[in-house]
C-alpha cells in the first residue's frame, strides 16, 4: 500500500510538470504569433509607403576595364563599364531610363523589358558593357555618371557617380634635370597641343615610396662633376598619391628648383579647362649627390646593403681606429675580402672613386664579369683596367641606366650613385 501511494505521488508530479511546460509552450506560442503578426504589419506598413515614394534609382558601383587604345582617327582610350543600379525608391515599371556622363559621354537607355526600365522598391539591376571614353591627351580625367528617368509623369535625376581614370605613357616627355650652381634647372618637354592647357604646376613629395613602374637612372656630365637623378614612370598609384604638395610659386618659363640635399620627388602636371583633366609627365627622383668619402662609403654600404657589421673592435688598417665611428664598417668590409688586404693604410678621408665603389657592390652581390673585359663600353675607361671588367658589366647587364658616352671611373661616387647600384643589384640577389 505505501509503495503504491509513493509510485502514484510521482506520476501526479511528472503529469504536473508536463502540464507546465505545454502551457508554457502553448504561451510563448501564442506570444510568438502576435509578435509575427506585428512585425509583419510594420513590414507591410514599410513596404507600402515606399511604394508611394517616387522613383530614385542611382549608381551604387561602377568598374571599368580598358577595351581599345587610341588610334589616328579616334584618339580616344575605350572603356567597358560594369554598373550596379540601385533603387532606394518606389517601383519603376516600364520606365525610360538613361545614364548619362560628362566630357561628351553618351547617354545610353537602359532597357529590361519589351517596354522600358522596371526594378523593384528596394531592388537592384546590374548593366553590363556602358561605353566610356577617355581623351588620349590627356593622362587622367574624372568621368562623373548619373542616371535619370524620363517619363510624361515621372522624372527623377541622380546624383552623379564619380570614375577616376588614369591611362596612358606621360604625356609631358623628357623630364629631367640639370644641375646650376646651387640650383637645379627642370627640363620637360609639353605636347605640341600645349593651347589645350590652362597652366602647368610643378608637385613635390618627400616620399612616395617604391611605387610606379621602373626607374631609370641617369647622369647629367659637366665639366666639374658628375649629377644624377633618376626617371620613374608614372602610374596612378604614385601620381595619386597624398604626399605631393604644389610648389607655389613655380614659374614654367624659368623653371628652376633649390638643391635640397635630399631625395625629393618632383612630377609636372598640365592641366586643361578645369582641374579634372591634366598630362602628367614621369616622376623625376632627385637624390643626394653628395661625394662620399671612403669612411663614408664603408658605412652606408653595410647600412644600406644590410650587412651584418663586424663589432669585434679588431683593426685592419694603421690609419683605421678602432674606436673611430667608421672602424667596425670598414673592418667588416675587410673581412668579407671587400676591400684589399696588403696595404696598410685605408686614408678613411679620401674620396672613393666610381670605379671601386662599382667593384665593392659588384663582388658583395657576385654579379658575372666573366668575358667583360674584351671590349671597351665607354671611351674613358681603359681594357687594361682592373675595373674594365665591372664597368662594361654594368653597362650590359639588365640595370637601368643611361651614362651617356663616358663613365668617369676615377670620379668621387656620390650617395645617388651607392644608393642607385645597392637597390639594382640587390634585386637580383
Amino acid at each position: 500500500m505505501a509503495r503504491f501511494g509513493t509510485k502514484h505521488i510521482l506520476v501526479l508530479l511528472l503529469l504536473a510538470i508536463s502540464l507546465g511546460y505545454v502551457t508554457s509552450a502553448l504561451v510563448k506560442e501564442e506570444e510568438s504569433s502576435v509578435l509575427n503578426t506585428s512585425v509583419l504589419a510594420i513590414l507591410k506598413k514599410v513596404a507600402e509607403q515606399r511604394d508611394a515614394l517616387p522613383p530614385a534609382v542611382f549608381i551604387e558601383k561602377a568598374t571599368v576595364r580598358q577595351v581599345a587604345d587610341p588610334t589616328s582617327d579616334f584618339p580616344y582610350y575605350k572603356y567597358s563599364s560594369t554598373i550596379i543600379l540601385k533603387n532606394e525608391g518606389g517601383p519603376v515599371v516600364n520606365k525610360k531610363l538613361k545614364i548619362f556622363g560628362n566630357k561628351n559621354q553618351k547617354h545610353s537607355f537602359i532597357r529590361n523589358t519589351d517596354r522600358g526600365f522596371s526594378v523593384n522598391a528596394g531592388g537592384s539591376y546590374i548593366v553590363r558593357g556602358y561605353e566610356i571614353f577617355a581623351d588620349s591627351r590627356f593622362n587622367s580625367m574624372k568621368i562623373e555618371l548619373g542616371t535619370e528617368i524620363v517619363d510624361e509623369k515621372v522624372g527623377s535625376k541622380s546624383e552623379e557617380h564619380d570614375i577616376n581614370l588614369f591611362y596612358g605613357k606621360a604625356r609631358i616627355s623628357d623630364f629631367g634635370v640639370k644641375k646650376a650652381k646651387d640650383s637645379l634647372r627642370l627640363k620637360f618637354n609639353v605636347p605640341n597641343n600645349v593651347a589645350l592647357f590652362e597652366k602647368v604646376k610643378l608637385y613635390k613629395s618627400y616620399g612616395i615610396g617604391d611605387t610606379g613602374g621602373e626607374a631609370t637612372y641617369h647622369e647629367e656630365l659637366s665639366e666639374e662633376d658628375i649629377f644624377s637623378f633618376a626617371i620613374i614612370e608614372a602610374d596612378e598609384v604614385n601620381t595619386t598619391d597624398s604626399s605631393w604638395k604644389e610648389v607655389e610659386g613655380f614659374d614654367y618659363e624659368n623653371p628652376v628648383v633649390e638643391e635640397e640635399g635630399k631625395t625629393v620627388f618632383y612630377q609636372l602636371r598640365a592641366y586643361g579647362e578645369d582641374t579634372e583633366e591634366y598630362a602628367v609627365s614621369d616622376i623625376l627622383k632627385v637624390s643626394n649627390n653628395e661625394n662620399l668619402s671612403r669612411a663614408a662609403f664603408a658605412k652606408l654600404f653595410v647600412e644600406d646593403a644590410g650587412v651584418k657589421v663586424d663589432e669585434t673592435g679588431q683593426m685592419s688598417y694603421e690609419d683605421v681606429d678602432a674606436d673611430s665611428w667608421y672602424g667596425d664598417y670598414v673592418h667588416t668590409l675587410y673581412n668579407l675580402g671587400l676591400i684589399p688586404f696588403n696595404e696598410l693604410n685605408f686614408y678613411p678621408s679620401k674620396s672613393i672613386s666610381r670605379a671601386e665603389a662599382l667593384q665593392i657592390v659588384m663582388d658583395y652581390f657576385d654579379v658575372d664579369i666573366a668575358g667583360m673585359s674584351d671590349s671597351p663600353v665607354f671611351y674613358d675607361v681603359e681594357i687594361e683596367s682592373n675595373f674594365a671588367p665591372y664597368i662594361k658589366a654594368l653597362a650590359s647587364s639588365s640595370v637601368r641606366l643611361n651614362l651617356g658616352d663616358e663613365f668617369r671611373p676615377d670620379a668621387p661616387a656620390t650617395k645617388a650613385f651607392l644608393n642607385f647600384l645597392i637597390n639594382e643589384y640587390r634585386e637580383g640577389n
